[in-house]
């Protein structure tokens, strides 16, 4: 099987190679590979082309889809709750094949708004990028990562006074974040494991965003507890994270302070534990599988 993987190549390229997309992007070409699937970089003679969260199909590959529709695949990333149209041209999505939404609480407002067959694959991670640090080191810093739909939880790290760690591309969004000396600017995907490793607790504190937040994944990968807002996929935080209320904490600037200087070693080593355990679920082999099985039903 030969699948192209199309995207906005000088956007994702130029602004993304060290974002959460870029990330997602990379893991999901591994686990097509992982797979065995040959996963190429144009259109002609492929099985099936993925179109990733390249939306505007009608004026980019016309022709392709007048003679290929049900050969097209669209992945979106996620999308922002408060945008009433989600931000998503839904009615160039109907002749495609599948539309593939990276998080499960996606799927339904894609069912609404669109007549293509409709599936959730998550993203993954590369772990050869993100593996865990030694179980017994418990020091470093408290890191969390910039991104499109974190900028503002990286505000409210700041209101709160912990000394922490912020890396990530999106700042131009976020003044105090990009003024800050806390903002170390950006990482390569390469080396945001590194980053990662460097810390011993993650925060991830999005606003009300619909997305998989793959940062979250990759800090759980990397052995790091979490602590993240009550906003995004929860499934992926709940039993393995310290989740606290986003009212909340923009209620009282200094309650994540208070929540950090709680916790215990015994509770941090058991968070630790059930993120591992938890980003098992998304290795290429699992995520490629389910790519896979999409794939063979709609040969």
């Amino acid at each position: 099987m030969k699948i192209s993987l199309v995207y906005d190549r000088q956007y994702l390229d130029d602004c993304w190679r060290v974002g959460g997309t870029w990330s997602a992007y990379q893991a999901t070409k591994l686990a097509l590979e992982t797979m065995r699937v040959e996963v190429a970089t144009r259109l002609e003679d492929c099985d099936f082309v993925i179109f990733w969260d390249c939306l505007e199909l009608a004026a980019k590959y016309p022709d392709y889809l007048k003679e290929h529709s049900r050969q097209a695949l669209v992945k979106i990333g996620g999308y922002f709750q408060g945008d009433p149209d989600l931000g998503i041209p839904w009615g160039m999505l109907h002749a495609v094949g599948a539309v593939v939404m990276s998080s499960p609480d996606m799927v339904g407002d894609a069912v609404k708004r669109c007549c293509a067959r409709v599936e959730w694959i998550p993203d993954g991670y590369d772990p050869r990028i993100f593996y865990p640090y030694p179980a017994n080191q418990m020091g470093g810093s408290i890191v969390a990562c910039c991104g499109m739909d974190d900028y503002r939880g990286c505000g409210r790290v700041l209101v709160s006074g912990l000394p922490v760690r912020i890396v990530g591309p999106m700042v131009d969004r976020g003044d105090a974040v990009k003024v800050s000396s806390a903002y170390e600017g950006q990482v390569p995907h390469e080396a945001m494991g590194d980053f990662l490793r460097s810390g011993y607790l993650f925060l991830s504190l999005v606003g009300p965003s619909k997305g998989f937040t793959i940062s979250r994944l990759e800090a759980m990968a990397c052995g790091l507890p979490m602590i993240c807002s009550d906003q995004g996929w929860q499934q992926l935080c709940m039993g393995t994270a310290k989740v606290i209320p986003l009212k909340r904490l923009d209620a009282d600037p200094q309650f994540l302070s208070k929540t950090v200087a709680e916790l215990s070693l015994p509770e941090l080593r058991r968070m630790r534990e059930t993120g591992l355990a938890k980003a098992a679920e998304f290795t290429p082999d699992k995520v490629g599988a389910m790519w896979l099985d999409l794939l063979r039903s709609m040969e």
